[in-house]
């Protein structure tokens, strides 16, 4: 969590999240949170922050939106300078990376 009193923020999917697979079946399912970061703070609670995808094998299975379970205040100055301050050595590292 960019900026705020808390380094993460819990999420939740609106109603529950289910996914149907064949019995004795093999398939690998792989799933991921997709979102835009940083996540700034201040966040309020069901704030839509990114999407569950679920993947069974190839196949994208699954796509469930994922919101804020709760509020995250803004942080003191001292952690937000911190934050900034690791946001700009990962941007230096991932512009170097992607040079190679």
């Amino acid at each position: 969590m960019f900026g705020g009193a808390q380094w993460t923020v819990p999420l939740q999917a609106p109603g529950g999240v289910s996914l149907l697979v064949p019995r004795g079946s093999n398939e690998r399912i792989t799933a991921r949170i997709v979102y835009s970061g940083p996540v700034r703070a201040p966040v309020q609670e069901g704030l839509a922050i990114g999407t569950l995808k679920v993947w069974r094998a190839d196949n994208l299975v699954l796509e469930v939106p994922l919101h804020a379970a709760e509020a995250v205040a803004k942080g003191g100055i001292t952690g937000r300078a911190f934050d900034a301050a690791t946001e700009f050595v990962i941007g230096l590292f991932l512009s170097r990376a992607k040079k190679i």
